[in-house]
């Protein structure tokens, strides 16, 4: 992973005691403003969570975009552990391009702090994405794990769950098609780490000319991730659309 040129200069002005990390203060600003000191950062898509698995640390995901074509936009995302007093940073790393606005307009950029055990020590979190559209909607994940003083992303995203409409069959008629998913780790281990299943239900709904609920079905399915010695490798199916 390419190191961020503003590394060390931000590490050093953060190790100073403040106000504290909390995630309705100014300091949230002043930490995005720290990194990427010559970039816009958008503070309508920061988040900032406290750690319930490592207490006493708070982590903060703060994207960052130059602009772009109004029907795509790429953002760059980093990610911070900082000490929740002192907002002393314990590790961070840069993502490039990791979020994405196009047909779906990103809309929210949520921490998720789920127990996310790969090994006896490690602990990841996860970054999830929402996106939306028209007639649809989309929710992605990623996890990352703090090693030392860097943050390494090892897990492709994931489609958590969407919900897309077709009316093309009428005025009144059209059909929904919606996905919820849900993680949770498993005792099997691969390469060292921990699998991940995935567990999902597919919900399609008909609605009828005289707009009158149509069938409903309802299908569970279950895969399983593994890590492949560098990343959890997602199968097709749940990529993140």
């Amino acid at each position: 992973m390419k190191r961020s040129a503003c590394w060390l200069f931000a590490t050093c002005l953060l190790m100073a005691p403040s106000a504290g990390a909390t995630c309705d203060s100014p300091a949230l600003a002043t930490l995005a403003s720290r990194f990427e000191p010559d970039r816009e950062y958008r503070p309508e898509l920061t988040a900032c969570k406290a750690w319930p698995g490592r207490p006493g640390l708070t982590i903060f995901a703060i994207p960052y975009g130059d602009g772009g074509p109004w029907d795509e936009q790429y953002f760059d995302l980093h990610l911070v552990v900082a000490d929740t007093k002192t907002q002393a940073v314990r590790s961070h790393g840069h993502f490039p391009k990791a979020l994405v606005s196009d047909a779906l307009t990103l809309h929210e950029v949520v921490i998720d702090t789920a127990r996310y055990r790969l090994s006896a020590s490690e602990l990841a979190f996860g970054v999830v994405m929402s996106r939306r559209g028209s007639r649809s909607s989309t929710r992605s994940l990623a996890l990352f794990l703090p090693q030392e003083n860097r943050i390494g992303q090892v897990s492709e995203w994931i489609s958590m769950g969407f919900h897309a409409t077709d009316p093309a069959a009428g005025d009144c008629a059209a059909a929904s098609r919606s996905a919820a998913r849900t993680l949770r780790m498993l005792p099997t281990r691969s390469q060292g780490r921990f699998d991940i299943a995935v567990d999902e239900v597919l919900t399609d709904q008909g609605l009828a000319a005289d707009c009158s609920e149509g069938e409903v079905t309802e299908t569970r399915i279950g895969y399983t991730v593994k890590f492949d010695g560098t990343m959890y490798d997602v199968p097709d199916e749940l990529g993140s659309w």
